[in-house]
This record gives structure tokens, sequence and C-alpha cells, in this order.
């Protein structure tokens, strides 16, 4: 939750906030829950900046991300 910022569209409860948050002219989109760790997902070229969510095992998941993502230039 540390890393969310800025003005909220979306539910924002002490225990879970899950929405668009708008900051410094881009969007990021939500979801966490105070209790669990998080993963922030930095997006190019999307609707969304970042992407943060809670997720059980941020390490595991951001691992994974990495191993599978394409790195070929896109066209």
């Amino acid at each position: 939750m540390t890393e969310v910022q800025g003005w909220r569209t979306g539910i924002g409860l002490p225990h879970l906030w899950m929405g668009t948050w708008r900051h410094d002219g881009v969007c990021d989109y939500v979801a966490v829950k105070a209790e669990m760790p998080g993963l922030v997902l930095h997006v190019v070229d999307e609707r969304f900046a970042r992407i943060i969510i809670s997720v059980a095992d941020p390490a595991s998941l951001a691992e994974q991300i990495e191993s599978g993502r394409d790195e070929s230039p896109q066209h």
C-alpha cells in the first residue's frame, strides 16, 4: 500500500484498496489488501503506468513474469 499514490476512483476501505489511482499525469490500477505483500508491475504504452497487486509470494511471481517476458521489439 505504500506504493499507492494520488487520487482514487474505486474502493478504499481500511483493509482493501481496489480501482484506479491517478497521479503525475498517469493512472495506476490497484488491487491490494493491507495484510498481504504486493507486487508493482511497471507497464509501457498501455492505459495504466503501473499495476499494483497483492500476492502471496511476490518474488516468485516477479520471477515467473521475468522468465516469460518477450524481449523482441513490438511492431
